[in-house]
């Protein structure tokens, strides 16, 4: 749900657009406008979690934060997290290996 409510935002066509993945915006700001969660997430195929977001396990977000690193990337946000237990083990997985920095 989360990547359907930060995508449903007319400012966001530009990346939906230069990600070529398939999503229709103004029918998931439609959706999400009406309450309609399970249309909204319904939207949001895999192709748009793979173009638009960074998961998997911690080895493929270390490789996907380096391929974005590469391209110019310096910040990272973290978003749907609300447990203090998730948040923390979720930025230690992120740490890039011993002897190497994000951003380097």
């Amino acid at each position: 749900w989360l990547l359907a409510f930060v995508l449903r935002g007319a400012h966001h066509e530009p990346n939906i657009t230069m990600g070529g993945a398939n999503l229709n915006r103004q029918a998931l700001y439609d959706a999400v406008a009406d309450n309609n969660w399970s249309r909204a997430v319904a939207m949001i195929s895999d192709e748009v979690v793979a173009r638009h977001s960074v998961s998997g396990t911690p080895d493929q977000v270390q490789a996907r934060l380096e391929e974005y690193r590469a391209a110019g990337l310096d910040e990272v946000v973290v978003a749907g997290i609300d447990e203090r237990s998730s948040l923390a083990a979720t930025l230690a997985a992120l740490q890039p290996p011993t002897g190497t920095r994000l951003g380097a």
